[in-house]
């Protein structure tokens, strides 16, 4: 790495109030689309599903930051 330039990295985590379910960290240079969130999504499902038996028939509110993509009508479904 060259001084004053450093690679980015898009870091996703996902908690509660028990702990945390679900960290993603994604390399340099890709964008995050709305497939991409939706495969997010789907593994943080699944890490409810692990982690937190029964949450998801209780229901389950997630905050987000309203970036464009996560406010696609894909990832609104």
């Amino acid at each position: 790495m060259e001084h004053g330039h450093y690679h980015r990295r898009s870091h996703q985590l996902f908690w509660d109030r028990k702990g945390i379910l679900l960290t993603e960290c994604m390399a340099p240079g890709p964008t995050i689309t709305s497939e991409v969130y939706c495969e997010t999504l789907n593994k943080f499902r699944g890490s409810i599903q692990n982690k937190r038996r029964g949450m998801l028939t209780k229901g389950v509110v997630l905050l987000d930051d309203n970036a464009r993509p996560h406010t696609a009508a894909r990832t609104n479904d």
